[in-house]
């Protein structure tokens, strides 16, 4: 959905992460999403290979593409807040039919006659930029602040 990324700012070792603040951001040219942290704990690795070839993404963000690990210090406690299992995939699945409404009305509205270019359904690689800067802020705070 985001499309190309330039640079991923990873967090620092040894950073102590709290659940739900930001944990590492990523850029689009002028553009950035930070991404919170799922829990609470200790930054102990990060993966500085991933900075070599960020293009690996767009295949996957799983197996070697993972941005850092932390240890977490309260799991027992946050990992009720977290999704898991049919929960992870049905809130994924809402998510991914919210976000496609979104991005056609904001895609829309930013065309001139009102028509989308021919895509498939579904959320098409690179939709956050064909976004303007005011569309594009806004599908990132209803997506990613929270």
């Amino acid at each position: 959905m985001i499309g190309k990324i330039d640079k991923i700012e990873l967090p620092n070792l040894g950073m102590n992460a709290k659940r739900g603040q930001p944990l590492f951001t990523i850029k689009q040219g002028n553009r950035s999403i930070p991404l919170n942290a799922p829990v609470s704990g200790q930054v102990v690795k990060t993966n500085a290979n991933l900075m070599e070839d960020l293009e690996v993404l767009d295949i996957t963000p799983y197996q070697q593409n993972w941005i850092c690990i932390i240890d977490a210090e309260n799991l027992a406690a946050e990992i009720k807040e977290l999704k898991i299992g049919k929960s992870a995939v049905s809130f994924y699945l809402e998510e991914i039919e919210r976000c496609q409404n979104c991005i056609k009305e904001l895609l829309s509205s930013n065309s001139e006659n009102g028509e989308l270019p021919p895509r498939s359904n579904g959320l098409c690689l690179g939709d956050f930029e064909h976004l303007d800067d005011k569309n594009w802020q806004k599908t990132v705070r209803q997506f990613f602040y929270r």
